[in-house]
């Protein structure tokens, strides 16, 4: 469905109440917020992939400045990094590093690890083997590439914004029922009670999740 089809929907759900709904407020307060907290939710509704050049001698990647395939940068649409492959896995088809001519995923190691290994690991130059995390937006590679390389970084992502009535939520179609139903709780959420509560119980049989202080 189009965002101008969820607006729709929405609206059915909440009476055709277009006074107290219009189109911008239930883009703004209702489908906006509800596809975020869906994918908080169930992270696995939206993993991703994007693919990564590092240069030579460069051990950090600051995953706020990766661009996507549009070239737009991703910024904090990346919520939390799954895994990191060599090589691009972002299509159905892999591809092999160009220059290595490998295919593997990394593994994971920390600061804490590597400093076991030796004082100095962070000069050390080779082909890469770990990635290590700092925070949420930093990765590292062990060790500095000698060569540019292709990663592929697989993540948690925040949605896309839905902008323009052709605008389409990035998780799949199944998920666009609800994601309606849960922008509708949202919605009545604001009015207060009793609708308030109404909307709760609504988000609640959406997500599919016990209401707190209310038993099963």
């Amino acid at each position: 469905m189009t965002l101008s089809d969820l607006q729709n929907l929405v609206a059915l759900k909440l009476g055709e109440q277009s006074l107290f709904y219009p189109p911008e407020e239930i883009t703004r307060s209702g489908l906006n917020p509800a596809q975020r907290l869906l994918c908080l939710t169930y992270p696995l509704i939206l993993q991703q992939r994007v693919t990564v050049t590092v240069n030579p001698d460069l051990p950090f990647i600051d995953v706020r400045q990766v661009t996507g395939t549009d070239g737009v940068i991703l910024g904090n649409r990346i919520r939390f990094v799954r895994r990191v492959v060599m090589g691009n896995v972002r299509a159905d088809a892999p591809v092999h590093n160009a220059v290595t001519d490998e295919l593997f995923e990394l593994r994971e190691t920390t600061v804490a690890a590597l400093s076991r290994r030796a004082n100095d690991w962070m000069s050390h130059r080779g082909i890469i083997r770990h990635y290590w995390k700092w925070g949420t937006y930093w990765i590292g590679l062990y060790k500095r590439p000698v060569t540019a390389t292709t990663i592929t970084v697989i993540y948690d992502a925040v949605p896309a914004q839905l902008v323009f009535d052709t605008d389409e939520p990035q998780v799949q179609a199944v998920y666009h029922n609800v994601i309606a139903e849960i922008a509708a709780g949202l919605l009545l959420v604001k009015e207060g009670n009793p609708q308030g509560e109404q909307g709760l119980k609504r988000i609640a049989g959406a997500l599919a999740l016990q209401q707190q202080g209310v038993a099963a």
